[in-house]
């Protein structure tokens, strides 16, 4: 049983079991704390803790290897669950309210659940809200605000991410013509969801998530056929989506990660230029998108 060839850091926790049962769940947890991966590595080194994870994902995204996926981890209160699972703790990138996570961290800990996955022949994440899915949390097994109000909500997003790349076979940003089924399938032109996103982050040479990360809320009035599946829209963020900032670069128009209005305007110029005439009012609309569609057939976004 191998361990996953994205860990920047190693330090081996104590404490740990026989892993009696064949890998089949992913429980990510949240470190309560801005940690680094070395800080929490640390903390599981004490024997006296009788605590553990297999891996740890610090804020800046690099990930940690604390317990080998051959043996079980004590994370999740629940033997069962920990003998089956690969539990992952992640940095919160501030301490309290619903405990968020940094987009590097989040983009990290897509990555490392799909080479998981993939590693270990789960075919899909499955998402439940139980104990009975293949992505569980802390809170199914004990009174415990794990994995945070933030990471909670973002379960269902995590699991179609992960299934997005598992299923449409992604490899790597910055694949050629071709790579992936999402030039043949993006799905409904309509609107822009994960397949929209993973191919434009693939065209530009981005993280493949197919996640708009850490959107101002005050935006999605200019973006009403933006799916939330694959758009994140929070209430207040200092920074924005790695995606939109290329795609700022690639239109010419301010470069800040937030998809606004002025964004919109710059896209559907280009676009203009580019495909086909849309109706430039900073609106992401059915014409826009579609627009965005026939772009994204025809790798326009790259180089």
């Amino acid at each position: 049983m191998s361990n996953s060839s994205l860990v920047s850091y190693t330090k081996i926790s104590p404490n740990s079991s026989a892993r009696t049962s064949k890998i089949s769940k992913i429980t990510p947890h949240h470190m309560a704390g801005n940690l680094s991966v070395e800080t929490c590595g640390e903390i599981f080194s004490r024997s006296s803790r009788q605590a553990s994870a297999n891996y740890g994902i610090g804020s800046d995204g690099r990930i940690a290897l604390y317990v080998d996926e051959s043996r079980r981890s004590w994370a999740s209160s629940n033997a069962a669950n920990d003998q089956r699972a690969v539990t992952i703790e992640v940095a919160n990138s501030s301490r309290g309210g619903d405990w968020p996570v940094s987009a590097a961290a989040w983009n990290s800990l897509v990555a490392l659940c799909v080479d998981i996955c993939r590693r270990n022949g789960i075919a899909r994440l499955d998402w439940t809200g139980d104990a009975s899915g293949s992505l569980t949390t802390h809170d199914m097994f004990a009174a415990t605000a794990c994995p945070g109000p933030y990471l909670k909500a973002r379960m269902p997003l995590l699991a179609k991410a992960v299934n997005e790349r598992l299923g449409a076979g992604v490899v790597a940003a910055g694949g050629g013509a071709g790579s992936s089924a999402a030039l043949a399938d993006l799905g409904n032109l309509d609107y822009w969801g994960p397949r929209f996103s993973s191919e434009l982050q693939r065209q530009l040479g981005c993280v493949v998530d197919g996640i708009i990360s850490r959107q101002p809320q005050r935006n999605r009035k200019c973006l009403p056929n933006a799916d939330t599946a694959s758009w994140e829209f929070l209430p207040s963020c200092s920074s924005g989506s790695p995606v939109i900032r290329a795609l700022q670069g690639k239109v010419g128009t301010s470069v800040d990660g937030w998809c606004g209005p002025n964004t919109v305007k710059s896209l559907q110029s280009w676009l203009s230029c580019q495909i086909v005439k849309v109706d430039i009012d900073g609106v992401l609309g059915k014409q826009t998108c579609r627009a965005m569609g026939k772009a994204l057939l025809r790798g326009a976004f790259r180089g």
